[in-house]
């Protein structure tokens, strides 16, 4: 259910719902749930141009929710971040 909440507030351009739908979904069914809603939700946050905000959420939830990125969400947010100026962001994640 929370999924369909993030993956409609990110085709509505509304990302700050998205994020805060996904903390919710997190928060009731565990991080280990969280595989491809976390990839939509960092797409999305690409696609707005957004990379660098998005590398700021893997960051953090990695190092403090334990959450476990697949190589695909890594990949994308690597190449989003160097079409968007953001080198130093892409070498530190």
């Amino acid at each position: 259910m929370r999924q369909s909440l993030v993956e409609g507030h990110c085709v509505g351009g509304n990302l700050d719902k998205a994020f805060d739908s996904f903390k919710e979904m997190v928060e009731k069914e565990g991080v280990e749930s969280a595989g491809y809603t976390f990839d939509l939700l960092m797409n999305s946050y690409c696609q707005m141009n957004r990379a660098k905000d998005a590398c700021k959420i893997l960051c953090q939830w990695v190092n403090e929710k334990e959450l476990k990125p697949r190589h695909s969400t890594y990949k994308l947010l690597v190449t989003n971040l160097l079409a968007q100026g953001g080198f130093t962001d892409a070498l530190n994640i």
